[in-house]
């Protein structure tokens, strides 16, 4: 088994997941060249809306990968204006090992918060 804290994880579920799945192809090696894991599982559902929930794991937060990350987040923004977004819900998630913090808003505020975690994380490497 591995190690959620040590990978970002997609899960797409719903009849308009595909341009999201198709982040993988786009990613996977970038996160790849830094030693992180991207996962995009396939999940099969078929509810009338469709559901995106980003997982990053804290430990790559405090790693050099936030750029990439905020490279999905636009994405993932992107498509889901380009997509009826009233029939998309997009929910950004960090796992620090026991617990998935919710992080809301528009992208603006998500990757904000996204970077407020990774400078924390900084901040506590050099403590110690």
């Amino acid at each position: 088994m591995f190690d959620k804290t040590q990978c970002i994880e997609l899960r797409v579920l719903g009849p308009e997941g595909k341009p999201y799945i198709e982040l993988e192809n786009e990613f996977k090696n970038e996160f790849s060249q830094e030693g992180v894991s991207f996962l995009v599982p396939r999940l099969f559902s078929a509810p009338e809306k469709t559901s995106v929930a980003l997982v990053i794991g804290i430990a790559i937060l405090s790693g050099s990968c936030t750029h990439l990350i905020n490279k999905v987040i636009d994405k993932i923004f992107e498509i889901g204006q380009e997509q009826n977004q009233k029939n998309t819900t997009i929910e950004i998630n960090v796992y620090d090992g026991n617990n998935y913090i919710s992080i809301s808003g528009d992208k603006e505020k998500v990757k904000k918060e996204v970077e407020n975690f990774s400078s924390k994380l900084a901040i506590e490497e050099k403590e110690k």
